[in-house]
């Protein structure tokens, strides 16, 4: 018995001593220098404040085998030797499969598609969320428990929808949350433009693919694009809890755009817009009232719209911006304060 408990404690030093060399020399993560070391009594009471209890609950074990063989040795000093093979043969045999286990669960969990969160303090590794090999195991690479919580609170906002006839086929997919890469190609450049300042001036992460009957016109592609955009973004919405639901206005050189949104369930959509041109790039402007107007109808929302300016490409643009900053607005989410912003308690 004195011969295990040796043998026990000295392996449990050299592995302390490897442990504190292996730190040092392979381990990036970790920084251990003695100098400046002074004991700190809080930090002393948080780390006895999380390790008593787990020292407690390694003893148990010890204890329990302890009053069992006390029990034992009163039959016979046979009893107590039986009990310990059997259980250093548990210990053999169920010692490698809890390993195997926890060592399966991490590769399980990855092909499975679980990511993990990385707590680092180095910039450059929060930085490096997008490259490998971040990307392919973290799903948040933070030194902020804030962020954290955050994460942890918030369910997914993202959608996927298709819509196929006789005239389009669109596929449109939106993470209100922007995690992720955008791609707008709906045949009409300058409608992949506009729709592009939804992405950077909305925050979000969209890809737009669209093919069309462009040969006839591009009424039912556009149409059917902004009734495609529309449901995704209502369906990514969810619930509607803690999002902030209305509304924006910005300048866009000599133009202005109002746009005033509401995610409250109902439609009404206005529109006090005048164009002098037949075309802007290689989209008609009578198209963009119809164009918002389907959007609006899709997301179930009150769209108002009204903008003023000379240059037509300055206006239209001002018109998606502003779209864009308003829907910013109006989805943005507060996880601490997860109410619906209703007073009737439903959208």
């Amino acid at each position: 018995v004195a011969g295990a408990a040796l043998a026990t404690v000295t392996g449990q030093c050299i592995a302390a001593i490897l442990a504190i060399i292996l730190n040092i020399k392979k381990n990036s993560d970790i920084t251990i220098s003695f100098k400046g070391f002074r004991p700190d009594k809080a930090v002393i009471k948080t780390i006895l404040s999380v390790g008593i209890p787990s020292m407690i609950m390694q003893a148990i074990g010890s204890v329990m085998t302890f009053s069992f063989n006390k029990l034992l040795i009163w039959f016979s000093s046979t009893a107590v030797a039986v009990f310990g093979v059997y259980f250093k043969i548990n210990s053999i045999i169920f010692m490698p499969i809890f390993g195997l286990n926890n060592g399966m669960v991490p590769i399980v969990a990855y092909n499975l598609g679980a990511k993990a969160i990385l707590i680092t303090a180095d910039v450059e590794r929060i930085e490096a969320l997008g490259k490998l090999p971040y990307s392919d195991t973290c799903v948040l690479v933070t030194n902020s428990w804030r962020e954290i919580s955050e994460f942890l609170r918030t369910t997914e906002r993202a959608a996927t929808v298709v819509r196929a006839t006789k005239e389009t086929s669109i596929e449109v997919s939106v993470d209100l949350d922007g995690k992720g890469t955008s791609g707008i190609d709906t045949g009409l450049k300058f409608l992949d433009h506009m729709i592009d300042q939804i992405v950077h001036h909305a925050g979000v992460s969209l890809n737009v693919k669209a093919v069309g009957d462009l040969h006839v016109d591009e009424h039912h592609t556009m149409e059917d694009v902004a009734i495609v955009l529309g449901e995704a973004i209502i369906k990514a919405l969810g619930n509607k809890r803690g999002i902030g639901r209305y509304g924006f206005v910005l300048p866009m050189d000599e133009c202005k755009a109002l746009v005033l949104i509401d995610f409250g369930g109902r439609i009404d959509f206005e529109w006090e817009v005048e164009f002098t041109k037949d075309y802007v790039g290689d989209v008609p402007t009578e198209m963009f009232k119809h164009f918002f107007k389907s959007l609006g109808a899709a997301m179930n929302c009150n769209l108002h719209i009204a903008a003023k300016g000379e240059n037509n490409h300055h206006l239209a643009e001002g018109i998606f911006k502003g779209f864009a900053r308003a829907l910013r607005m109006a989805i943005k989410r507060e996880v601490f304060s997860y109410e619906l912003p209703s007073s009737k308690g439903v959208l």
